[in-house]
């Protein structure tokens, strides 16, 4: 009887395991639906706003992508090391590859990398990594960064399901 328990424990987590890669098929949002909802802990450490981060926030809600890009760039000029205006700069060049700006994805992986590069725990950089480049087929390079966005949020439940899906995709 306990080789009867043992094997159907054995045949669950194989089932179970199936299950995750095989929901994982279709997964992330399509880029013309692409929505951000950034958690305004990601943008303010100290949850105080800078004037430059509210001024690109606010282009940002008008929909004015190329403006936002000029003054968050000019911004960064002078805060180099700003994760806020990094992440922003970021979304801004994917907002831009929406519309049709031929580098905007390659610029937003560059902008989502320095924010991750200056805030390695900063858990919205890294999944917005990965999911640019579960976008870009980069299958492998999409499991990496949601396997370390799960270092940070183990319990993500969405996050497991986007980590499934870019291993199936990677044959991994």
């Amino acid at each position: 009887n306990e080789d009867s328990v043992a094997f159907n424990k054995k045949i669950f987590s194989a089932l179970l395991t199936c299950g995750v890669a095989l929901t994982g098929c279709e997964t992330t949002t399509p880029p013309n639906t692409l929505k951000f909802k950034t958690p305004m802990s990601s943008l303010k450490s100290n949850k105080k706003v800078s004037p430059a981060v509210a001024h690109a926030m606010e282009l940002l809600e008008q929909e004015k992508f190329h403006e936002a890009s000029q003054y968050i760039n000019q911004a960064l000029q002078g805060e180099p090391k700003s994760v806020a205006l990094h992440l922003l700069n970021a979304m801004t060049y994917e907002k831009l590859s929406e519309v049709g700006d031929a580098t905007g994805s390659e610029l937003a992986s560059v902008g989502y990398t320095s924010a991750v590069n200056l805030d390695p725990s900063n858990y919205f950089a890294v999944t917005q990594l990965g999911k640019l480049k579960y976008r870009e087929q980069a299958f492998s390079e999409a499991q990496e960064h949601f396997a370390n966005a799960l270092l940070i949020k183990p319990n993500d439940a969405d996050l497991w399901h986007e980590f499934a899906a870019a291993s199936y995709y990677a044959y991994d």
